[in-house]
């Protein structure tokens, strides 16, 4: 399942059967920015746990975080101000729960303006340091047309 426009933003999700077992449901999951898929290989996903937190309702890519000051910063401050409310202050309001592609080293962080979304995947370098590895704004209805096809895609599995 595509939902999104892969070279704005996309979820690539896909089931795989035979890796699933004892209530597992595993498969593949890539976050398409830009024409670019996170993570950059291949990684198991737990789809029935991943697409669980990745819907509910405190979820960014369900309900992200509205604030025009953040969304019209420029692309290196807002890529500071995610890793420092993350990783050194400990609140993940603005990061999509997304636990394998943490896993592989890349984060998404969204924050949205009043009809817009600007999106920033993070690439982890070492335990210290992250740069910002791409950016995107879509418009509102977009990003949440992707969150509705996200969560029907989770009720099909």
């Amino acid at each position: 399942m595509l939902a999104g426009n892969p070279d704005k933003f996309a979820f690539l999700i896909e089931k795989v059967s035979d890796w699933s077992s004892c209530g597992f449901t595993n498969g593949l999951m890539y976050v398409y920015i830009n024409g670019k898929g996170y993570p950059e290989d291949i990684h198991t996903t737990t789809l029935n746990m991943e697409l669980h937190n990745l819907t509910q309702t405190d979820s960014p890519l369900v309900n992200p975080v509205t604030d025009t000051g953040l969304f019209n910063m420029n692309s290196e401050e807002l890529f500071g101000y995610f890793i420092n409310t993350a990783f050194e202050n400990g609140d993940y309001i603005y990061q999509l729960p997304l636990q394998e592609i943490g896993d592989a080293g890349f984060f998404v962080f969204a924050v949205a303006a009043e009809d817009k979304v600007k999106i920033q995947i993070v690439k982890q370098k070492s335990a210290e340091e992250f740069e910002l590895a791409d950016e995107t704004v879509v418009l509102k209805t977009e990003y949440s047309d992707i969150a509705t096809q996200v969560k029907a895609y989770k009720e099909q599995l």
